[in-house]
This record gives C-alpha cells, sequence and structure tokens, in this order.
C-alpha cells in the first residue's frame, strides 16, 4: 500500500512528530492488553475495557496499529482537529493520510495473511455520529493512499434505527451496503481508544460473510492514568524511520 506521491514524502509529513510517535506494539507483557494495547493489571489477562465488551469472539480480531499517541501531545491535536476542516491540502489531514499509509506500508503483509489474500475492498468504520462514509473525513485520507484508493468502497453504513451506546460491541449499528459474501475487508479507524465501534463493525462483516481486519491509524494513549508510562516506548532518534516496514523507505 502506497501513497499516490512518494512514500518518503508521508516520512517527511511526520518528520516534525518524530517525537511523539510511539511503538504501537507490546512493550510490556505484564501491563498491557495483548488486543488493544491498553494499560492493564498484572493479574488480569486483559484490560477492563476489552473485558467490558463482553463478546466472546472479541480478540480474535485481527488488529493492527500504526502508532500510539499521547492525549497530551501536538500529534492527538491533528487527529482531533483534521474532521473540522474540508480543504484537501489542509496540514491535519496530509499528517493522518501520511501515518495511514505508513501503517499500511507496515502491515501489508500481516493484513494479506490474515486476508488470505489482498484486500478486496477498504472502508473506513462508519461514523457513529451517523456521517455518511463518502462525507468522512479519513474516506479522503484513503483516497490518497494508492492501493487503499483503489480497493476503496463503502461496504458498510450505519443503521439510522439503532442509537449508538458507547463502549459496547453493538454490530446491529452497521448494516452492509451491498453482499460482502467472500469478500476480504480491511476496516479503516483513525484513532481508537477502547476499540469498540471498529470492532463492532468487524463483527457485522463477519456476520455478512466477509473475512476483515482492522488497521487502526493511532491508538490513544492516556498520560495521566496510572502506568501509561509503561506501555508506550518513543521511537529512537536518530533512526525512527526504521520502525516502519523497509518498503516505506522506498520511492
Amino acid at each position: 500500500m502506497t501513497l499516490i506521491y512518494p512514500s518518503s514524502k508521508a516520512l517527511e509529513i511526520v518528520q516534525p512528530f518524530r517525537g511523539q510517535l510511539f511503538k504501537a506494539a507490546i512493550v510490556n507483557a505484564a501491563l498491557q492488553c495483548p488486543h488493544c494495547y491498553g494499560i492493564k493489571s498484572p493479574s488480569y489477562a486483559i484490560c477492563r475495557g476489552c473485558e467490558a465488551l463482553d463478546d466472546v469472539t472479541f480478540g480474535r480480531a485481527p488488529s493492527w496499529y500504526g502508532t500510539m499517541v499521547d492525549y497530551s501531545t501536538p500529534l492527538y491535536w491533528q487527529f482531533n482537529n483534521y474532521k473540522k476542516f474540508t480543504a484537501a491540502t489542509q496540514p491535519q489531514l496530509l499528517v493522518v493520510t501520511a501515518l495511514l499509509s505508513l501503517a499500511g506500508w507496515t502491515h501489508a503483509n500481516a493484513i494479506a495473511k490474515a486476508l488470505g489474500g489482498d484486500p478486496t475492498a477498504v472502508c473506513p468504520v462508519p461514523s457513529s455520529r451517523g456521517t455518511p462514509v463518502s462525507a468522512q473525513r479519513l474516506s479522503s485520507a484513503i483516497q490518497k493512499c494508492g492501493l487503499m484508493k483503489d480497493h476503496f468502497a463503502e461496504v458498510l453504513r450505519a443503521n439510522p434505527a439503532i442509537v449508538r451506546a458507547k463502549r459496547t460491541v453493538q454490530p446491529e449499528y452497521f448494516e452492509p451496503t451491498k453482499s460482502l459474501r467472500g469478500q476480504r475487508i480491511v476496516l479503516i479507524e483513525d484513532l481508537t481508544a477502547s476499540g469498540s465501534t471498529a470492532f463492532s463493525a468487524w463483527v457485522a462483516v463477519k456476520r455478512a460473510g466477509a473475512d476483515a481486519v482492522i488497521l487502526t491509524v493511532a491508538r490513544g494513549v492516556n498520560p495521566s492514568f496510572p502506568g501509561a508510562s509503561s506501555v508506550i516506548e518513543q521511537l529512537p532518534e536518530p533512526g525512527w524511520t526504521k520502525y516502519f516496514a523497509p518498503s516505506a523507505q522506498q520511492g
């Protein structure tokens, strides 16, 4: 998965934020939830948030993250504000697009392996605010990424008859826009905390007969939460670009 412009451009765009990029990985198994990479008690297998979702299939959704984002950083501000502007060249959207592209590069092989082949469709997780997929700013980001653009499709939409309940597994909130049987789908989320919305979309897609994975641009971390510093590891400087897949260095 590549950007329309050279992937080196993506690294250039996020370079000013390199000190705010953290490894989206298990860096402390005792204190980190294996499902969402969030904070958990050493005596529990998963975090309270994942446990509260209380769904037998939770944890089986293949999920990857591009980076971890500290809620107190300027980088988080980019995620919090990119939806508020409409200009295609606005800097907040460019940062999110660049990080999405790099996340795609980093996890492309794992995604294809999990799906049993290259994706046939890439769709943002529909907004819990009811914004149509075509109007979501994340759709603009996806359509600036090469293979993601080629496979962009609105495969899900929010069901207007259902009220979204926060932090719950609610697949009935989403409905397929067409037959999805046999499709290999990548669901894209921009920023997540509990992951319940993305997981609800994943369950909806699976129930429709498709294979699916979740690719999240960033996982939010609250720095004031006890133990937060133990689950985030800053990328090395110099050499921070080596965190991303070697193919991301090409172009």
